[in-house]
């Protein structure tokens, strides 16, 4: 929400390397619940209700992205793990409609040791829990997934190898 206006960001389309393009929509024309309520974010010529003339203004993962206001900093942060991924990615903005920085890893992600099939995914910021005197940190939860065909043995015998994570990090 940006001076009263819900924001959403929405990844979708053909798949680029497990990554989604991601477009922008506002509802600043009533309920959020009445799709004649939402703006699209077009690029440089501004807002309209057209559907398909949105412009990307990132790529999110194929998980879950997340998108809050850093408290204390002014600036939108970004977070999404690219595909089968070991790591976080973050991407910073002065606006929701961008430009956006090009992506760089946040943190790398706890993935069980013994599981060279295990990658982590869904990331989302908790500005709730964010520390006020520490405006360049965030509070980012990630869920342990695997691939290998065992993967429900390997959940039930160490449980807490693949418990969600929650973690806090510097944006630099």
């Amino acid at each position: 929400v940006v001076e009263g206006v819900p924001y959403v960001f929405g990844c979708y389309g053909e798949s680029r390397e497990l990554c989604y393009d991601c477009r922008l929509a506002r509802a600043d024309r009533g309920p959020i619940e009445q799709i004649s309520s939402y703006r699209y974010y077009a690029g440089p010529s501004g807002w309209t209700a057209d559907a398909t003339e949105p412009v990307v203004v990132f790529l999110g993962g194929p998980h879950r992205s997340s998108v809050r206001l850093l408290p204390g900093r002014g600036r939108y942060v970004h977070v999404s793990i690219e595909g089968f991924g070991d790591h976080i990615d973050y991407s910073l903005s002065e606006h929701p409609e961008g430009p956006w920085s090009p992506p760089a890893t946040l943190t790398r992600c706890r993935l069980p040791s013994d599981d060279p099939d295990a990658f982590c995914g869904y990331p989302m910021l908790h500005t709730e829990l964010s520390d006020p005197l520490a405006p360049s940190g965030v509070v980012v939860s990630y869920d342990i997934s695997t691939l290998a065909p065992d993967g429900q043995e390997r959940r039930r015998e160490n449980p807490d190898a693949y418990w969600p994570r929650l973690i806090r990090a510097t944006v630099p």
